[in-house]
């Protein structure tokens, strides 16, 4: 795997930034035009797999050969996605995104509490 140089990382930072920025405006249009919560949540998101599986299925063998964690791992990523999806649809959108954003503070709470993990400058840096 070779790194990536000039601006295409940022470029990618931005793109995703502002995607996941703007998700809700259309889930919400969805959402009053009569499609519920969850239908709104399935349309978004089988568009975007319209838009990644060319590159998926280019990247078949590899994905297939990932094995159960990653398999498990991409499980819980979906659910998380779906539940912020399902937030941003039923609650208040600045509440959800702020809860969102602010998620490597709470992993960082429990992890000391349920986990005994040190809380370094580093991470509190990050």
């Amino acid at each position: 795997m070779r790194a990536a140089t000039g601006y295409a990382p940022n470029l990618a930072i931005l793109v995703t930034s502002v995607l996941w920025g703007t998700l809700w405006i259309p889930m919400r249009e969805m959402n009053e035009a009569g499609l519920s919560g969850p239908a709104a949540t399935t349309v978004s998101f089988l568009l975007g797999l319209l838009v990644v599986l060319p590159f998926g299925l280019t990247k078949a063998r590899r994905i297939l050969a990932g094995g159960w964690a990653m398999w498990i791992g991409g499980f819980f990523v979906a659910v998380s996605i779906a539940l912020f999806a399902e937030g941003v649809v039923r609650g208040q959108v600045a509440r959800v995104m702020l809860l969102f954003y602010l998620t490597p503070v709470w992993s960082t709470i429990l992890g000391r509490l349920m986990l005994g993990e040190p809380i370094t400058r580093r991470r509190v840096a990050t």
